[in-house]
């Protein structure tokens, strides 16, 4: 099935890699005043068409057969993120820094 452009419907058009240097950790915000596991939250922003989107990882570990974040309280994210999407399933896996993160990108508020 194709578009209107001749592309392929859910074809891969471009892909890109956000290097390591560009994840910011969670507890490296000047906005965050909790003490959290370091490296369990990272956030980048990418911009795409123009638009920005905001890219959350939260690391991710194997428990007894299901996926939960490594840090307890990333649990209601990962959640939210799963229902919204509609997963059934555990999400990809993206390794950063050495750990496994589940990544997540939005459209950034205006």
């Amino acid at each position: 099935m194709t578009g209107e452009n001749g592309i392929a419907t859910g074809s891969i058009v471009n892909s890109f890699d956000i290097p390591e240097e560009a994840w910011e950790d969670l507890d490296s915000r000047p906005d965050c005043e909790e003490d959290h596991a370091q490296g369990s939250r990272l956030f980048a922003t990418v911009v795409i068409n123009g638009l920005r989107f905001h890219c959350e990882a939260i690391e991710v570990a194997d428990h007894d057969g299901l996926q939960q974040a490594s840090h307890d309280e990333w649990d209601g994210i990962l959640s939210a993120y799963a229902h919204a999407c509609g997963a059934d399933g555990h999400f990809n896996t993206l390794t950063i820094r050495g750990r496994e993160y589940a990544v997540f990108i939005t459209p950034s508020c205006a």
